[in-house]
């Protein structure tokens, strides 16, 4: 999330700060909680499908840490919203407190871990089309373990200076106003680290995804299909499985890029020193906008799946309508063939004959056995 917001209305004249408290309040009190609701929900159905056995094959679970990683993001930004974001004085000191120094932090932590993930996502899947000498190693669990909790680690170390710099003061009636580290602006090395946070969490994740994307796509451009890429010994229901995934990477990323992008401009637009009251208000205007587009694609994860996935939109309703295998998924039946291989052709064929010739024998006997046997 971005929350430096605020850092905007540095000078804000009294003629638009009504219309500024009324945004606020809208967004924090309905839209955001509306969201958080939704983003809850939907992050929880997604866990669900994702942990069921059909799910739980080793490919799909990027997306299953993203899954709660989403979901604790939605619980974390609870407090943003007790906190009026604020904008407006609190009544509870430990809510001021917390606000102050964790609200935004962790949220962005997890949003931004997300992010990341996503990167992973992408590189697994460019493993198992562009580099398949790798893709054992890149599928054990020590690797994916080590992969998610450095990842993390180094995303928190990111926003911890920002924890250090928020503040709390109290007001005349007694209540907190909490002033979060985002705010700080006249801190010349706080300045670079902001530089370098942003850059961390805004730039370096859509670069990596995008170079990710592109040797995918570059590999497909030579091949006439998507599951020709895999390597020969990968079992079909392995390439169906692959191939949804590569497909689903590209929807994914392209729903990345449109959600990430308002922010990225509203950040720069953000450095700008401006000067016009007029344009401190749009930009300040257009930065909610962009939380909240931003916070959307948090939460589209659950119908991005059910729309392009075809064995996630198949479990979900195996799990919620108890749809039966054979009337949802013909391809799900191809689970088994990972643990069992599929008899030889030689052997089918000769079981074929075989039943074909127990009819025969069995016509040729009733048709030669006496009616009145065939009575008593």
């Amino acid at each position: 999330m971005s929350a430096n917001n605020s850092s905007v209305f540095a000078c804000v004249t009294e003629e638009w700060q009504k219309d500024l408290d009324v945004l606020y309040w809208v967004t924090f009190k309905i839209v955001y909680p509306t969201l958080i609701t939704l983003g809850i929900i939907c992050n929880a159905i997604n866990l669900i499908v994702l942990t069921r056995p059909p799910m739980m094959s080793k490919i799909y679970r990027w997306l299953r840490v993203t899954t709660v990683s989403d979901m604790l993001l939605c619980i974390l930004l609870i407090p943003v919203c007790l906190g009026h974001c604020g904008h407006f004085p609190i009544e509870s000191y430990l809510v001021a407190k917390y606000y102050s120094m964790f609200a935004w932090s962790l949220s962005s932590s997890f949003q931004v871990f997300s992010f990341y993930l996503m990167f992973w996502f992408a590189y697994s899947r460019y493993v198992a089309v562009c580099c398949h000498e790798d893709l054992p190693r890149s599928m054990q669990c020590k690797v994916f373990s080590k992969r998610v909790l450095f990842t993390f680690l180094f995303v928190f170390t990111l926003q911890v200076p920002t924890m250090f710099y928020g503040e709390v003061c109290q007001t005349q009636d007694g209540k907190w106003v909490a002033n979060d580290g985002y705010r700080n602006t006249e801190d010349a090395l706080y300045q670079v680290y902001s530089w370098c946070r942003e850059v961390c969490n805004r730039v370096v994740p859509p670069l990596l995804l995008t170079a990710c994307n592109i040797k995918i796509l570059m590999k497909l451009r030579n091949a006439r299909g998507i599951t020709e890429c895999f390597a020969k010994g990968i079992s079909r229901s392995r390439r169906r499985k692959e191939r949804r995934l590569v497909l689903l990477l590209f929807w994914a990323s392209a729903v990345f890029y449109i959600y990430q992008t308002p922010v990225t401009i509203y950040l720069v637009l953000m450095a700008q020193n401006w000067q016009s009251e007029e344009a401190k208000k749009r930009i300040a205007v257009f930065g909610i906008v962009s939380n909240i587009v931003q916070m959307i694609g948090n939460i589209s994860n659950f119908t991005l799946y059910f729309l392009v996935n075809r064995h996630f939109r198949s479990t979900f309703s195996q799990v919620f309508f108890h749809a039966a295998a054979s009337e949802v998924d013909d391809s799900d039946r191809t689970a088994r063939s990972e643990s069992q291989p599929l008899p030889p052709i030689r052997w089918i064929y000769r079981r074929k004959n075989q039943l074909a010739e127990n009819h025969s024998e069995s016509v040729i006997q009733a048709s030669q056995t006496p009616k009145g046997e065939e009575l008593a």
